[in-house]
């Protein structure tokens, strides 16, 4: 299942950069292998640049809160790596102290706040 993706209609001109590493080809027939196209991203990727993406820093912090519930499951898959991830977002955003103090926070449940206000 290609997500309702229409691959004729992209073309070269909607390419993000010039390659020719197939990223806006169409998938092959065994992309239903979840598993095997993402260990072959992740070979393929060994050597790419970092990507960057540009959101706002309350986006990032909205993730960052994401990925620090997300490591909280019992059987998270690759815990460590979304941790990684989830601490280099949160050493770019915080940019005081109060903000990092926050930030930990969120690593401990003890420390979730589940509403605002009376009655949430």
């Amino acid at each position: 299942m290609t997500s309702g993706i229409d691959w004729d209609e992209i073309g070269d001109a909607s390419h993000p950069h010039d390659c020719d590493c197939g990223c806006r080809s169409k998938p092959s027939s065994n992309a239903g292998d979840g598993l095997q196209v993402l260990l072959d991203a992740f070979m393929r990727w060994k050597d790419k640049p970092p990507a960057s993406v540009e959101l706002p820093r309350r986006t990032w912090w909205i993730v960052l809160g994401a990925l620090q519930l997300a490591t909280r499951h019992p059987d998270a898959p690759l815990k460590e790596d979304v941790e990684s991830a989830a601490r280099e977002i949160q050493r770019v955003i915080c940019d005081t102290a109060e903000v990092l103090v926050l930030a930990e926070l969120g690593w401990n449940p003890e420390h979730d706040v589940y509403g605002r206000g009376e009655g949430t």
